[in-house]
């Protein structure tokens, strides 16, 4: 049986009857029309994620891809993805994505770039400078080790783009934020020194000195 949540009481007590009270080729000819509307109801909940301004991770063009379109209709077809998202999106959606297709009409995009323009509304791509600042603001907190420390360095230089020079970066990072001055000071002392080398050396320092407390 088709499931039906987030559609009203009502309606999903009008397909209900409509179930209950068909058969024969009538029933055959409205398969088609429960398959569309179960990806319409897809359409309808990724819209509410849209509306809220939260992260489309689930595109819509992955959620009309997860289904058999050869059993919908051919519902994959770039116009009736259009023609369904436009007609289930809600007066509130509606306006927002005709404001950012504006001067273009919806009949002059296509249901990629519909998805592409409310994606990048939504949920804008990162300040690389944002990203950047918060990478070197990072020290190393009270408790935390060396290997907690760097496992954070590296997980907030992801979106900085840092490329050839992450390395560097990250070893520059290590050794200005270590709380410690006297492993500081020990790494400081090195003269060629790699990131490698000095989570290592900070780590076997860190090490010592917890084996003789």
């Amino acid at each position: 049986m088709l499931k039906l949540g987030g559609f009203s009481p009502r309606l999903q007590h009008s397909f209900i009857g409509v179930t209950s009270g068909t058969t024969g080729s009538l029933a055959r000819d409205l398969s088609g029309l429960y398959l569309c509307s179960e990806v319409i109801l897809h359409l309808w909940l990724t819209i509410q994620y849209w509306r809220r301004g939260f992260c489309l991770e689930m595109a819509m063009l992955n959620q009309i891809e997860a289904f058999q379109p050869e059993k919908a209709n051919d519902i994959a077809s770039a116009e009736k993805k259009r023609a369904i998202l436009m007609s289930v999106c809600g007066p509130s959606a509606y306006v927002i994505i005709r404001s950012l297709l504006t001067p273009l009409s919806l009949n002059e995009v296509t249901f990629e770039e519909i998805v592409s323009k409310v994606k990048e509304h939504f949920n804008p791509a990162p300040s690389e400078i944002v990203f950047r600042l918060r990478f070197h603001k990072r020290s190393q907190r009270p408790n935390e080790s060396i290997t907690e420390y760097v496992a954070a360095l590296r997980n907030l230089s992801e979106n900085c783009n840092f490329g050839n020079t992450l390395d560097d970066m990250l070893r520059d990072r290590l050794v200005g934020g270590i709380r410690d001055e006297v492993i500081q000071r020990g790494l400081l002392g090195e003269p060629n020194l790699t990131f490698d080398l000095a989570q290592k050396m900070a780590i076997a320092a860190e090490t010592a000195q917890r084996n003789t407390e």
